[in-house]
């Protein structure tokens, strides 16, 4: 592999890692059911989380933080707990795997 080519890499993997894209960017291979707070359950309420997390080069999540909430704090943890459980395909380009940030609204609706 060429110097060039490893510093592109290189450059390519910090931008990637630095602007965050929609998760619906990647091919989610497992989520499993995200937990609805039972309190929440119980009062009726209803709301979403934006999460912003890394997909490392195996397809797992990593470094998953709140960026917003609606309402605020009630949702977090769930929405924490879930992302930590989802898989995805490894992010590729050029035949070369990157860790890639993305950002994912995750709705608690009532049925």
């Amino acid at each position: 592999e060429t110097l060039a080519r490893q510093v592109e890499t290189a450059r390519l993997q910090d931008e990637y890692l630095a602007n965050a894209a929609p998760a619906s960017e990647l091919a989610l291979l497992s989520r499993p059911a995200v937990q609805y707070p039972r309190d929440a359950v119980s009062r009726g309420i209803e709301g979403w989380v934006d999460v912003e997390f890394t997909v490392d080069r195996t397809g797992a999540v990593q470094d998953a933080v709140i960026v917003e909430a609606q309402p605020a704090g009630r949702f977090d943890a769930a929405a924490l707990a879930a992302v930590a459980q989802y898989r995805y395909a490894p992010f590729m380009r050029d035949g070369q795997t990157y860790a890639r940030r993305v950002h994912l609204r995750i709705r608690f609706t009532l049925e």
